[in-house]
């Protein structure tokens, strides 16, 4: 979303940029956890299995400049809890 105005109620455009974009330091979908704790450092997350589940809280993580501009989230894999059952 490109907002026209500083108090982003006037969307100048919107755009699908699909799964191929990544951030400066090449965060994009599939990017695996053990690359983002390299990437953000120390970081907090939100739990998962709920409507902000998995958002990753940037500003406790060297991408704090990015607070209120990018939001990540991350999800486990569909059969996570048969693979690791005992996490």
């Amino acid at each position: 979303m490109v907002w026209s105005d500083n108090t982003r109620t006037k969307p100048l455009d919107v755009c699908n940029l699909g799964s191929a974009w990544k951030t400066r330091e090449g965060i994009g979908v599939g990017t695996p956890l053990s690359e983002l704790r390299k990437k953000l450092g120390d970081f907090k997350l939100y739990g998962l299995a709920w409507d902000y589940g998995g958002t990753i809280l940037l500003d406790s993580s060297n991408l704090s400049g990015y607070q209120g501009k990018l939001i990540l989230r991350v999800d486990t894999a569909p059969n996570a809890s048969e693979k690791f059952p005992n996490d």
